[in-house]
């Protein structure tokens, strides 16, 4: 049974209004971190419902990030209860394609021990305090497990840092960025899976080393690799837009004279 209960300056008090802190002490033993307590009226409703929770299973809390989605966990803490309302609805504003904000537990009153282990173990962790700080052992707890404790005392520069974070802790893509097209003019030989062609720069750049794509009246019928360049019968790393040159290239498909073959580079993103 729990026999004293504690606002966050340590204070007896009767009763707590929601989303206040309070320091519950008396317990038959020590609840886990995040569960959930419910008041009854008596001690047989009590017993009752203890004996029903040890009956059902513990269902783990599943992150529902998908592999290209990460999710931050967050706690936050506020002075009072008007500001910590004000954040939540800025936080709304904030959305990415690929990262979640997960707010894992909010109220009024300083960063707690508790608080911290509610992050430890959790990818991107992050604490946040506004107009409040962490207390020592949160603060020793979270230096302990690399949990990061931000302040603020402005709404606008919480947001923007975590908007940074978002972008930080986004997963990144690997895409196809395509530098240019080339029209097929001649094919001058061709020995398994390499040719040699002509050809001239339509748009952008062609380069060695890039992949490109084989276009076909409009539709991609394969893909090859560039392997050398010449313009003006010198060999070359690049040509540009308007310029014709010869290649030798790497492909399982015949390329052939009208083709249109488009280079791109991977990069991440």
């Amino acid at each position: 049974p729990v026999r004293i209960m504690e606002n966050f300056l340590g204070k007896p008090i009767d009763s707590a209004t929601a989303s206040s802190p309070v320091r519950l002490t008396g317990w038959s033993s020590i609840p886990k971190v995040g569960a959930k307590v419910t008041l009854v009226a008596s001690k047989k409703e009590a017993e009752e419902a203890a004996r029903t929770a040890a009956a059902t299973p513990i269902v783990p809390i599943i992150d529902d990030g998908a592999a290209d989605r990460a999710v931050l966990p967050v706690i936050i803490k506020t002075d009072v209860l008007g500001t910590l309302e004000a954040i939540e609805h800025e936080l709304t504003k904030l959305t990415h394609e690929r990262v979640r904000i997960k707010v894992l537990q909010k109220g009024v009153g300083s960063i707690t021990e508790g608080d911290i282990k509610m992050l430890i173990g959790s990818k991107h962790p992050i604490a946040i305090g506004f107009h409040t700080k962490a207390d020592a052992m949160a603060t020793d707890l979270a230096r302990e497990h690399d949990v990061p404790i931000k302040t603020f005392d402005i709404i606008y520069k919480l947001t923007e840092w975590l908007a940074e974070e978002m972008q930080n802790a986004a997963p990144k893509r690997e895409m196809e960025e395509k530098i240019g097209e080339l029209k097929v003019i001649r094919i001058f030989s061709q020995q398994k899976d390499k040719q040699v062609i002509g050809g001239r720069v339509e748009t952008g750049k062609i380069q060695i080393g890039a992949k490109f794509k084989i276009l076909r009246r409009d539709t991609e019928v394969g893909e090859g690799e560039i392997l050398e360049l010449q313009s003006q019968k010198i060999a070359a790393s690049e040509v540009l837009e308007g310029n014709e040159c010869g290649l030798s290239v790497e492909s399982k498909i015949t390329i052939a004279e009208r083709d249109v073959l488009a280079p791109f580079i991977v990069v991440t993103k």
